[in-house]
């Protein structure tokens, strides 16, 4: 699997949709670039489809995650699970 992002969305659907999710740190990715071809395989040239897709792939990906807590620090993944389900509502 790769991971790959130019840094300009306007040179590939591939980086639009890395820049859409906010997908665009290789060192924390959120999906594959054959995951995500996937998904515009599946869009169909339809724009809405693509992001509707995009994004409840990231909140399912997302909600695996579980909340924290370990002495004073603690993390809580519901806000950024919250943010990708509502861009795909």
């Amino acid at each position: 699997m790769s991971w790959t992002y130019s840094g300009n969305p306007n040179e590939s659907e591939l980086d639009e949709c890395r820049f859409l999710l906010g997908d665009t740190n290789k060192s924390s990715p959120i999906m594959q670039d054959e995951e995500i071809q996937y998904i515009i395989a599946q869009a169909n040239g339809n724009t809405n489809r693509l992001r509707y897709m995009l994004f409840t792939q990231a909140a399912t990906i997302f909600s695996r995650d579980i909340k924290r807590t370990l002495g004073p620090q603690s993390e809580d993944p519901t806000n950024r699970l919250n943010y990708f389900k509502e861009q795909a509502d």
